[in-house]
């Protein structure tokens, strides 16, 4: 964009987004995966109240789903990062960081994928070029991603993520992350107003939260594990990958998991010990995450 335009920008994003200024411009984080090739910033800022925001300006419409998925991963899992290296006293890690994407005539479909994201830091402007015969102006105008037409096309298990409140919604979204990268089998889903992590028709975790805390569970233990800082969560997702191998290399239900078969019966939780972890074979070593390519390896 020209400079004109820059500017027009960033006057645009001070209005709209709390008083945004630009703290440094074309920020670029090597090494981090990314869906759209880099991830990266056109411009790095703070708002009135504190929120760090990434703004990212797209070239073609038709990246707008990925641009939107590698910024968001940006402002979540790099924002501490991105604070100290643009060092401004004003950020405030403990909000919310915003993610705010810029792209021309924005399609419908790129709007409703964006909208079915549910992504409540997740912004998005469009560049409007009006042609006359007098003259021809561009405008950015926000684009309302929040619209009520799309909670058709929303999901029950986004619905449930939505409903967690912003203290523990970090927690969940990290739970149900680290489960969805165990395996590209599993499935996730909402039963009995609970997120349910299966294999195969095998029942690997349960993630509940009733509105003071997170808890997930492990069937095949029926043991559970208070999730209340993001260490619990890898003690958690740690117990449910060792039980999952255990799985794969016996090829048979581990005991306990006649939950899978009572899926929409609620689950009587005990509180898991400290260091006790579903049997593995001395052969295997857990990693954190299992790649496509290593789960083949192992079912081969």
């Amino acid at each position: 964009m020209a400079e004109a335009e820059w500017s027009a920008l960033e006057d645009v994003l001070h209005e709209s987004l709390d008083g945004f200024v630009v703290l440094d411009r074309g920020v670029q984080l090597d090494g981090a995966p990314s869906l759209s090739g880099v991830r990266r910033a056109d411009l790095a800022g703070v708002n009135r109240t504190g929120q760090l925001v990434l703004v990212h300006v797209l070239a073609r419409r038709d990246e707008l789903l990925e641009a939107a998925v590698d910024l968001l991963s940006t402002v979540r899992e790099r924002a501490g990062v991105l604070a100290r290296h643009l060092s401004d006293a004003r950020i405030d890690l403990a909000r919310e960081p915003l993610a705010a994407l810029v792209v021309d005539g924005a399609e419908p479909a790129g709007v409703a994928a964006l909208r079915a994201l549910r992504a409540r830091e997740l912004r998005l402007f469009e560049r409007v070029r009006v042609q006359s015969g007098r003259a021809t102006s561009a405008w950015i105008v926000p684009v309302d991603l929040q619209a009520g037409s799309a909670k058709a096309a929303i999901s029950p298990l986004l619905e449930w993520i939505e409903r967690i409140d912003s203290a523990h919604r970090p927690l969940v979204d990290r739970a149900l992350e680290g489960l969805s990268r165990l395996d590209p089998e599993l499935s996730l889903e909402v039963v009995r107003d609970e997120g349910l992590g299966s294999f195969r028709q095998h029942e690997l975790a349960r993630l509940r939260w009733d509105g003071a805390r997170v808890v997930l569970a492990l069937p095949d233990a029926r043991e559970c594990v208070d999730l209340a800082q993001p260490a619990d969560v890898e003690r958690a997702l740690d117990r449910v990958l060792r039980a999952h191998l255990a799985h794969l290399v016996t090829d048979e239900p581990l005991p306990g998991n006649e939950w899978s078969s009572r899926r929409d019966e609620p689950m009587e939780y005990t509180a898991a010990a400290e260091e006790v972890a579903a049997p593995v074979p001395a052969a295997f070593t857990p990693a954190p995450q299992l790649s496509a390519d290593e789960l083949a390896m192992l079912q081969a």
